[in-house]
């Protein structure tokens, strides 16, 4: 066993493949500028027609209505794979990227950067405004109960602290790591109950889970739209997040799930 309780630092640690392992969704968005050509219907066509792997689109809207009683209609384009397992949303404020089936960075950077580019030839918003990129990992089941030993012992809380006679309903951490001026880190880590999640967009587990949530981003706002430096700042915030999964878990975790791949 590994585990690692010295302080986290960040550097490049190489990625080790886990099949079947606790890495449940990935998320990428790209908040901008108003753009209302991203979801016209032109719009929609022009970046469908750059993007053939993803030929499932719909068109979705949803209605709110303001304090003052007035309502308004919001519009998202999503393109998908047939699978589901990739999803690529547009609306007037955000570009964004989701899968269930992700392999490698670079995969995924690849991926992003060729959505990047069609909206950047079809309709470029002015400026970004945020940068953010999400990993959402989770360990359930019958490997619950072996948390002290996947799991540093920094990220436990009261996890496996409480005596006989008393069960534990969740616990939960929230952190804010200031990487530098305009990169954070945030963590969320927790032991949840069955059907509880930590936001509404994610998928609670039907089972008693511990997840390891990481969001890196960048809210200063005035980046340009530019794909390869978008696609330079998500490898740079992957990378993050992985330094801090592999001080968050252990090798006993790693062998785990690279046995049952």
């Amino acid at each position: 066993m590994r585990i690692d309780t010295n302080a986290f630092s960040l550097g490049l640690v190489s990625e080790v493949p886990l099949k079947g392992g606790p890495l449940k969704q990935v998320v990428t968005q790209i908040q901008h500028s108003q753009t209302p050509a991203l979801v016209s219907d032109e719009g929609e066509a022009g970046i469908a027609a750059e993007l053939p792997e993803y030929p499932v689109r719909r068109r979705i809207v949803s209605g709110t209505i303001s304090p003052a009683g007035q309502a308004s209609e919001q519009v998202a384009r999503t393109l998908s794979d047939v699978a589901g397992e990739w999803v690529v949303t547009l609306t007037e404020n955000s570009i964004s990227l989701q899968t269930t089936d992700y392999a490698s960075r670079d995969d995924f950077c690849s991926r992003a950067g060729a959505i990047f580019a069609a909206v950047g030839r079809v309709a470029p918003p002015p400026v970004v405004d945020r940068v953010g990129l999400r990993y959402i990992n989770r360990i359930e089941g019958e490997d619950i109960q072996n948390l002290e030993d996947f799991v540093n012992p920094r990220l436990m809380l009261l996890a496996g602290a409480l005596g006989s006679g008393m069960a534990l309903g969740h616990t939960i951490s929230d952190s804010l790591i200031v990487i530098e001026p305009d990169d954070q880190l945030q963590i969320r880590t927790g032991l949840l109950p069955a059907g509880v999640t930590f936001s509404p967009g994610v998928e609670a587990s039907s089972r008693e889970s511990w997840t390891l949530d990481m969001d890196v981003f960048n809210g200063t706002g005035h980046i340009y739209f530019d794909a390869e430096g978008l696609v330079s700042l998500l490898r740079q915030y992957s990378e993050h997040a992985y330094s801090f999964f592999r001080w968050a878990t252990s090798q006993a975790l790693h062998d785990r799930y690279r046995r049952e791949g």
